[in-house]
């Protein structure tokens, strides 16, 4: 079943595209792309938010300077940094952490979801700067479902699926998503949890010749833009340039979310 859908999938004219349209209602969102578990970027769905307007590393470092923050460094060392998270973490001065941003460009040093700098009492203030979408989100899990990502240009999260549905949301720069549908998921070398050692910037078909017909969509996010990346999709993401992005689980519906449980 699962190579009959991915036949099926590869015969259409957008298994390469990621669909980017103006903010629909709510209805045709969760409709069309949530429950068909289809991504599609929503232009300008964040753009009236303070904090696209207000957050630089500028202001990051005059707001907070003084301030630790937990980043993961040391990453270009480690081929499996994701894995080694915990051998990664240290603590650094904001004020710090933005001149390694703004002067710097790799992978090496990222302020990363599971640094929960948002969850810290000293950054609460930030989250007063974001506006809850109507509809998409649920206003009351926001504090708890945000998650930042701030680091250099160049910034590089491997090939990975999550275990639920993710609102990407990009503040401040620019950043590049590759994603494959969940269907192809015999073919994408997963070995280990959710991760693959496919290098989605440049696919070695010859230690990875499963991959020679595996469609890859892209998308490019902007400052005010969100990404719906749907459950079990694959993507691969990088920054363009230094980069401020947010991530929301806390979708605007009943009950308890789905997720991949893994075995």
């Amino acid at each position: 079943m699962t190579d009959a859908l991915s036949d099926q999938w590869r015969q259409s004219p957008t298994a390469t595209v990621v669909p980017v349209m103006d903010p629909p209602d709510v209805d045709a969102f969760f409709t069309n792309h949530y429950f068909a578990n289809r991504p599609v970027v929503l232009r300008g769905l964040a753009a009236s938010w303070r904090a696209v307007s207000r957050w630089t590393p500028e202001y990051f470092a005059e707001s907070f300077g003084d301030r630790t923050v937990e980043i993961t460094a040391g990453r270009d060392a480690d081929p499996r940094f994701e894995d080694n998270f915990v051998a990664h973490r240290t603590e650094v001065a904001m004020r710090d952490f933005v001149k390694d941003v703004m002067d710097g460009t790799g992978n090496d040093r990222y302020l990363v979801a599971k640094n929960h700098v948002l969850q810290r009492p000293e950054f609460q203030t930030l989250l007063d700067d974001i506006r809850c979408p109507d509809g998409f989100l649920d206003p009351a899990g926001l504090r708890e479902s945000a998650k930042l990502w701030f680091g250099p240009l160049g910034t590089v999260t491997p090939f990975h699926h999550d275990a639920c549905n993710i609102l990407f949301v990009q503040i401040y720069g620019s950043k590049k998503v590759r994603m494959v549908e969940p269907h192809e998921l015999p073919r994408l070398y997963n070995d280990r949890e959710c991760f693959s050692p496919v290098d989605l910037d440049d696919i070695d078909l010859d230690r990875f010749p499963w991959m020679t017909d595996v469609p890859v969509a892209e998308a490019v996010v902007r400052p005010g833009d969100a990404l719906l990346i749907p459950l079990g999709w694959w993507h691969w993401v990088k920054s363009l340039e230094a980069s401020i992005s947010l991530s929301f689980t806390g979708f605007a519906l009943p009950g308890r979310p789905s997720i991949w449980r893994y075995r």
